[in-house]
């Protein structure tokens, strides 16, 4: 059974709380989906310590909460971009992780393992929004004071 391989892209620019909103939206559908394969498969989970134990699915659920119950400002507050940074990049930790399970769920055969979690369009290309728009005039403002 091949691996799920994701490739991150650097993000040029900021990653904003709609970002990080965006983002929470679709591990909540991910995790929901890989949840539901979880209780199905069979035999169950083992009950012991190994990396794909049920007490593993338990703390990957309750990273995946804490995550999402993360609270992104509003998009006019600018250190919500400081704090929308640190909580995307946990987001994207976590969808490396649950993509780890689903590889998991496919080798034992439980039923309706979903696709990987497609990258997020913030991911995708140069057009990092407002990103693109700070460091532009970050820009200018250094070249206006020399």
């Amino acid at each position: 059974m091949p691996h799920t391989h994701r490739v991150w892209n650097y993000v040029v620019g900021m990653v904003g709380p709609a970002d990080v909103r965006d983002l929470q939206t679709r591990v909540r559908s991910y995790f929901s989906a890989l949840e539901q394969s979880v209780a199905a498969v069979k035999p169950p989970l083992p009950l012991d310590q190994s990396a794909f134990s049920g007490q593993a699915w338990v703390r990957m659920s309750e990273r995946v909460g804490v995550f999402l119950n993360e609270s992104v400002d509003s998009d006019w507050n600018p250190i919500a971009y400081i704090y929308a940074g640190a909580t995307y990049e946990r987001g994207r930790q976590i969808i490396d992780d649950l993509d780890k399970w689903r590889d998991q769920l496919a080798t034992l055969k439980a039923p309706n393992v979903p696709a990987p979690l497609p990258v997020p369009n913030s991911d995708i290309g140069l057009a990092g929004g407002i990103g693109i728009v700070a460091a532009a005039i970050v820009v200018f403002m250094l070249l206006k004071n020399r």
